[in-house]
């Protein structure tokens, strides 16, 4: 198989297809839409990266469970955690299997905490931005890629490490993922 810029029969209908996608927008507020399309460019950059077999960015130190680190989640559909709006946002590092980790999204605006179970209130976590307390968003875990980790600006190590603040916070969020994802199961 040839390069996309190499096949002008795929050039063209990969052009209609993006006409198609600015069709779709056009009845959406013109900053979302254009924040759509750039996530789709990053996202893009993101797939040739990994189908070129790119040298990986600068990453945090030696990552593990517990460590809050950057992640560009992009833009999702719905209620799902998404950076509309900002460049990507703090995660909990929970588990690694190759290039895939398993990340808790966190948030210092939690809406309804009362209504939200699945929200965790870890505190105010030194080094953060927010001087109000963050919440692990349960609700949110997801699994993503290497190429959507950056490290924490003004941070030497590139991450904070909730092991080092407070390990008593790591054993609190397995606590409740135990009661909201497996003993609710029976």
């Amino acid at each position: 198989m040839g390069y996309l810029k190499d096949d002008i029969s795929s050039v063209n209908s990969a052009k209609g297809k993006l006409s198609s996608i600015i069709s779709e927008l056009g009845e959406v507020d013109s900053k979302d839409a254009l924040e759509l399309i750039d996530w789709f460019l990053e996202k893009s950059k993101y797939y040739k990266k990994h189908k070129q077999k790119a040298k990986f960015q600068k990453l945090p130190n030696k990552m593990e469970r517990g460590d809050i680190i950057w992640v560009n989640f992009g833009i999702n559909v719905g209620d799902e955690f998404s950076d509309l709006g900002t460049n990507g946002h703090f995660a909990i590092c929970w588990s690694q299997n190759g290039f895939q980790f398993v990340v808790i999204p966190i948030s210092a605006e939690e809406r309804h905490p009362k209504k939200n179970s699945f929200a965790v209130n870890l505190g105010q976590i030194p080094g953060l931005p927010s001087s109000k307390d963050t919440y692990a968003k349960l609700d949110m875990i997801r699994s993503i890629n290497i190429r959507r980790i950056r490290r924490i600006k003004n941070q030497e190590s590139g991450k904070i490490s909730l092991k080092e603040l407070n390990p008593e916070l790591i054993k609190y969020i397995s606590k409740k993922i135990q009661e909201k994802f497996i003993d609710n199961l029976s």
